[in-house]
C-alpha cells in the first residue's frame, strides 16, 4: 500500500508574496490534488490514486492530469491556494484570493468561475461543500457567507458574520467555527442551507459542568459539537 501525506508548503515568489501550496486527498481516497503558483498562474495537478494502488508500490511519478488557471488574479502580499473535493468526488473547488473555480474531476476542465470580494489572507479564505455536493459555501473577507448553487449557478448571501473560521457542511446547513478560542464572544455560528438565517452561539451559552469552555471540536459531518 502507499501513503499520501497532506501538508501545506510555503512558497516565496517575487518580492514579498507568500503563497501556501496545498495538497488534498478526496473524501473516498480515489484522487489527490495539489496547487502551485507559477509566474502569475495557478497549476492544479490531479493524481488518480486507484492507478497507483494496482501494483502496491509507491509511485512518485507525474500527475495523471494538470491544468493551468491563467484567469486567477494577481497574487497579493499573503496568498492561499485552497482546494476542496466535493463529497461525491465529481468536482474540485479551487480558491485563490478573488477567484473561486470549479473543476470537473473526470477531465479537470473548468466548470464554473466566480469572483468574490477578498483581501490578502492565508487564513480567511474558507470553502466547504454540502453533503449532496451541489452547494459550495464561501467565506468572504467582508465577513459574509456566500452559498453557491454550482449546478444552477445561483448565489445567496448572509451578511451577519462577526468572525472568520472553518466551515462544515451539514445535512441542514453550515457550521462556522471561530478561529479564535475563548474568551472571544462567539464560539460558532449555524446557518441554514441557503443562508435564510444564521444563529450565533456565544461561549457563555455553552453548557459546561465546571469551569469555562475553552475550545470547540466539530464531528466531521457537523452533527455534534464537543
Amino acid at each position: 500500500s502507499s501513503t499520501w501525506a497532506q501538508e501545506d508548503e510555503p512558497y516565496f515568489g517575487s518580492g514579498l508574496v507568500l503563497t501556501l501550496h496545498r495538497t488534498v486527498l478526496s473524501p473516498q481516497g480515489n484522487f489527490a490534488a495539489s496547487g502551485q503558483e507559477r509566474e502569475n498562474e495557478v497549476v492544479i495537478s490531479l493524481w488518480d490514486m486507484r492507478l497507483f494502488a494496482a501494483d502496491g508500490t509507491p509511485n512518485r511519478g507525474e500527475a495523471t492530469r494538470s491544468i493551468s488557471l491563467s484567469h486567477i488574479s494577481e497574487p497579493e502580499l499573503y496568498s492561499n491556494i485552497l482546494l476542496e473535493f466535493s463529497p461525491d468526488e465529481r468536482y474540485l473547488a479551487v480558491r485563490k484570493d478573488h477567484d473561486v473555480t470549479i473543476l470537473t474531476v473526470a477531465d479537470l476542465a473548468v466548470h464554473e468561475v466566480m469572483s468574490v470580494p477578498a483581501k490578502s489572507s492565508v487564513l480567511w479564505d474558507e470553502i466547504a461543500w454540502s453533503p449532496e455536493a451541489n452547494l459550495l459555501a464561501v467565506e468572504l473577507d467582508t465577513a459574509e457567507l456566500l452559498v453557491w448553487d454550482v449546478d444552477n449557478d445561483k448565489k445567496s448571501y448572509y451578511h451577519w458574520l462577526y468572525f472568520h473560521g472553518p466551515i462544515i457542511g451539514t445535512s441542514d446547513g453550515w457550521l462556522l467555527k471561530n478561529y479564535y478560542d475563548y474568551p472571544y464572544e462567539w464560539a460558532f455560528i449555524a446557518c441554514t442551507r441557503l443562508t435564510e438565517s444564521c444563529t450565533g452561539y456565544a461561549w457563555d451559552e455553552i453548557p459546561v459542568t465546571d469551569g469555562e469552555p475553552r475550545r470547540l471540536i466539530f464531528s466531521p459531518e457537523g452533527e455534534m459539537v464537543l
